[in-house]
């Protein structure tokens, strides 16, 4: 399945919950880790092609850079680097008109408060962002 995600949250429990999904899903996938904005900036900046990762999961809510800033400054930077990109929170986007194309996201994904949910939004994106 995947191979590398960068996850992109300043909520240490969500960054656990989410990697200990991850690990069960897919054992093999590496996630870095950066706690806002800046971070991821300077993380993919940092990154050779190669190092890029596959998919990016950032949440929305962060303190002095959130993730729709965040999401346009890795739009502009990464250009040439087609990442898929899936904003990540605890809003639920299908009860609003906004649509991931609308943004320049791959998709939403609302965090789930159990691990079983998590597991099963993840797997069906996955899936879907990832086939074969």
């Amino acid at each position: 399945m995947l191979k590398h995600i960068l996850m992109i949250d300043d909520d240490p429990d969500d960054v656990a919950f989410f990697m200990d999904a991850v690990a069960d899903l897919s054992p093999d996938t590496l996630i870095n880790h950066a706690a806002d904005g800046d971070k991821s900036i300077e993380f993919l900046l940092g990154c050779s092609k190669e190092q890029l990762p596959d998919v990016i999961f950032m949440d929305i809510s962060m303190p002095a850079v959130d993730g729709w800033e965040c999401l346009r400054e890795i739009k502009r930077l990464m250009a040439s680097h087609q990442i898929p990109i899936v904003m990540f929170s605890t809003l639920n986007f299908k009860m609003q008109s906004l649509s991931p194309s609308d943004v320049g996201a791959a998709a939403f994904l609302t965090k789930s408060d159990t691990m079983a949910g998590l597991k099963a939004n993840l797997a069906q994106l996955f899936r879907t962002l990832f086939p074969g």
